[in-house]
């Protein structure tokens, strides 16, 4: 459930992101980055143990 609560806190920041662009509250360029940033931050936010596993082997 917590993963669902998450996920969910990321989608709405990325609709918002996408509607204060679309309304000019948003710099395009700084709205554009944000919405590249945000998929990856879910990623490494709900499931580190999967998205990491490459890194532990170089950092360790």
């Amino acid at each position: 459930m917590n993963r669902i609560i998450l996920s969910g806190g990321f989608a709405v920041a990325m609709l918002l992101t996408a509607l204060g662009v679309s309304q000019g509250m948003i710099d395009a360029e700084a709205g554009e980055t944000m919405l590249i940033l945000f998929p990856a931050l879910a990623i490494a936010t709900i499931r580190p143990d999967k998205c990491c596993a490459s890194l532990k082997g170089v950092f360790s």
